[in-house]
């Protein structure tokens, strides 16, 4: 707009222009592996916005740290996100199938946004997202048969069994 000065009064027009510093927040999980600390980098982690397909992020883990970049927030409104691990390719590995729902509330403050953050699995409420991946160890069997020829006796050899599965 444009300000006019008017004679009667002797203070000048002034305007004020507020912005407001957007609301940060760092989204974070924490990762086990067989109950320990992973090595760095070993596993994949992905924040999706509710209903989207695309990763807005992919991060790897740091040790048990898992880390996505700032977040920025510069309106009002309800943010909701999804933190899951991508299933590796290792068979001898349970990868957690965890799918955690994060809820990002940004509100407004006199100077700036405010966000809160709320983490929840399966609909209930959980102080942080936690993954733990186990190592699947190989069953051990031992499968015993019983051959019983009536009328005459087993001959060594005779017989051969193959076991077959998936």
């Amino acid at each position: 707009g444009e300000a006019v000065e008017n004679d009667s009064n002797p203070d000048p027009l002034k305007y004020v222009n507020r912005v407001r510093e957007s609301a940060k927040v760092k989204l974070e999980a924490t990762k086990l592996f067989n109950g320990e600390v992973p090595e760095d980098d070993q596993f994949i982690f992905t924040l999706k916005e509710t209903g989207q397909g695309v990763p807005v992020q992919s991060v790897k883990n740091t040790g048990s740290k898992v880390e996505f970049k700032e977040l920025n927030f510069d309106k009002t409104g309800v943010y909701t996100y999804t933190i899951s691990e991508v299933k590796g390719t290792d068979s001898k590995v349970y990868y957690d199938p965890a799918v955690y729902e994060v809820t990002v509330t940004v509100t407004k403050a006199t100077d700036s946004f405010e966000a809160e953050v709320e983490y929840s699995l399966n609909g209930e409420t959980t102080d942080s997202a936690v993954f733990n991946n186990k190592t699947i160890k190989p069953v051990e069997s031992v499968i015993t048969s019983i051959v019983d020829i009536i009328g005459r006796d087993l001959v060594t050899g005779e017989f051969e069994m193959t076991l077959e599965g998936t």
